[in-house]
């Protein structure tokens, strides 16, 4: 899931945890350093700082305000129809 993040950001990421796998991940998604489950391990990797956006950034959480609406929308389209 991680690495679809960095997908849709277009960001590097580390992921850190304490029991479950800690990742390095490009901004294209790809993992470039893993530690495996419960595994005490130091990571080193090299990321790009990243450069531009995305435009999941620039929009933000619009999909779920835009459903909605479009649902309201509907609705109110079926109320005004003759039957």
């Amino acid at each position: 899931m991680s690495a679809f993040r960095s997908i849709e950001t277009r960001r590097p990421q580390f992921r850190a945890t304490p029991t479950g796998i800690s990742a390095a991940i490009d901004a294209t998604g790809e993992i470039t350093a893993m530690a495996p489950v419960g595994a005490r391990e130091v990571l080193a990797a090299a990321v790009s700082a990243g450069g531009g956006g995305s435009l999941a950034l620039a929009l933000g959480d619009w999909l779920g305000p835009a459903s909605g609406l479009a649902l309201v929308g509907l609705l109110a389209r079926e109320r005004t129809r003759e039957p």
